[in-house]
């Protein structure tokens, strides 16, 4: 009957301290995801703002754009060595996207 609590004692020890393992290796993953996690949510955080950030640049870049093509004349276009095109072709499309990553405009 001691040979039969050993035994069963001796798996009941390796498994306790199989399933101990297998709990810390499952809690270490489960913390890494979770910093994974708060990294990425913060990463996206940080994109987000320097995206609005870029949005406001192209803004102004394309108010300058404006400002400057308004200004070129015929008299300008030539100084600037720009010449009259020998054939004028036009380019369609159906599909209207606007230029801008700005939603709304």
């Amino acid at each position: 009957m001691k040979a039969i609590t050993f035994v069963a004692s001796s798996y009941l020890t390796r498994a306790s301290v199989s399933l101990a393992i297998v709990s810390v290796f499952a809690a270490f993953v489960y913390a890494v995801l979770l910093l994974m996690t708060v990294m990425h949510a913060a990463a996206r955080q940080s994109a987000q703002a320097h995206i609005g950030s870029l949005a406001t640049q192209v803004g102004t870049l394309e108010a300058q754009y404006l400002q400057k093509t308004e200004s070129i004349t015929p008299s300008t276009a030539a100084q600037l060595g720009m010449v009259t095109p020998t054939v004028i072709s036009t380019v369609a499309s159906t599909d209207i996207n606007p230029l801008s990553l700005r939603i709304g405009e």
